[in-house]
């Protein structure tokens, strides 16, 4: 999570606890300062590969510490099998009438996923934690924790998978009263807003994340993202756009204001820092597209389904081109890339428009690369089609 999101989810944090059933305080407080609490020794186990519950498993998080120094064994981390490393973002702020609050963020890095997931246990270090007690803000557990009676916490992150009326389904995370959405179809509708508060026995939850492949609407030419939504999936997983598949006729994306996941540049959607090109609607008018000058990475089929395509042009900031990015632009005549791309993590996948055609080795379907001349020799290591250099 970038750290412009922080001061942001502090203040989310402190109204959290007000109403949460770990503990309570003047909610009008505000913690004093934010900075990033030093991570070391992070490590993983490699897939342990073992078998998968059904559902979501629960998460173990085994906090020790050690006067400054907390060591933390983070259990049953489920995601893609081709995960290397993990990287672990924390945040900390000093409480003024309110507790401490530490913010810790654990995404795993894939340069090349696999089709499987399997478990990982993930090992980090936070220094200079010198708060006994503070209010722990850790994947989709939020609530107080506190080392003054023993050395060690055992935090467990588990989660309730619920069916509501409307026939979707969320994980329910109770603690923190916070859901992800799980389960959506959405029929005889052309216009779709995934809300930002569910009710479940009478109690609302926020929604804060979903899973990428869960929706389905044929006809919805128009969706709405609320500013709750913070993460996508349970562990943060890369922004993999499910839209354009879901929804082939999807023409307009909207974003509440004031959200720190998302923004939009003339109807696309991109991260809110602009790093990252998520989506450009599957309807789209447009035959050609230039990429904001800035972003770094094109997410998983950012421009899937996007037919009406025949050029698009990568400003030299790109970096990294992922997966399926061009997925099913069956009319995509050429892609200019003007920047030097990042060997580990841009590979063949990251040019397939069309799965059976490129296991064929039919390269008639795919489209001219314009890329500068440094560039041609790796191109040519992984990408079937035409690749000239730039005009």
């Amino acid at each position: 999570m970038k750290k412009s999101c922080v001061l942001w989810i502090f203040a989310m944090l402190m109204l959290a606890v007000g109403m949460s059933s770990c503990g309570s305080f003047d909610n009008s407080s505000q913690p004093t300062e934010a900075n990033a609490a030093e991570v070391s020794n992070v490590r993983n186990s490699g897939c342990m590969n073992e078998p998968r519950a059904e559902g979501l498993p629960d998460k173990v998080l085994v906090m020790k510490k050690d006067g400054d120094i907390i060591t933390c064994e983070l259990q049953g981390y489920y995601t893609n099998c081709a995960a290397e490393y993990f990287d672990i973002q924390t945040e900390y702020a000093k409480g003024k009438g309110a507790p401490d609050s530490l913010f810790v963020d654990v995404s795993p890095v894939i340069p090349s996923e696999a089709d499987c997931t399997c478990p990982f246990t993930v090992y980090f270090t936070i220094r200079d934690m010198k708060a006994d007690s503070f209010y722990l803000s850790c994947w989709l557990y939020s609530g107080m924790v506190s080392f003054k009676e023993s050395n060690e916490v055992r935090v467990e992150i588990s989660s309730e998978l619920v069916k509501l009326d409307d026939d979707s389904r969320y994980y329910l995370y109770m603690p923190s009263q916070q859901a992800m959405l799980r389960g959506l179809k959405i029929e005889g509708k052309d216009e779709y807003r995934i809300p930002s508060t569910v009710n479940y026995n009478g109690q609302d939850y926020n929604v804060v994340s979903f899973i990428g492949d869960v929706f389905y609407g044929k006809e919805v030419k128009k969706l709405f993202l609320p500013r709750t939504i913070q993460r996508i999936g349970e562990d943060n997983a890369e922004f993999n756009n499910a839209f354009n598949n879901a929804f082939p006729l999807l023409e307009t994306i909207e974003v509440e204001p004031g959200s720190r996941m998302f923004s939009l540049v003339d109807g696309v959607l991109y991260s809110s820092n602009q790093k990252s090109l998520y989506c450009l609607p599957a309807a789209s008018k447009r035959t050609s597209y230039t990429v904001v000058d800035g972003v770094e990475r094109i997410c998983q089929r950012a421009f899937a389904n996007c037919t009406n395509l025949k050029s698009i042009r990568l400003p030299e900031s790109v970096s990294v081109i992922r997966p399926y990015a061009f997925e099913s632009c069956k009319n995509l005549e050429s892609i200019y890339i003007l920047g030097k791309l990042d060997r580990n993590m841009t590979n063949h996948w990251s040019f397939v428009i069309d799965y059976w055609s490129y296991l064929e080795t039919n390269p008639t379907s795919m489209p001219t690369l314009y890329v500068p001349e440094s560039e041609i020799a790796f191109i040519k290591t992984i990408y079937d089609g035409t690749v000239l250099p730039l005009p």
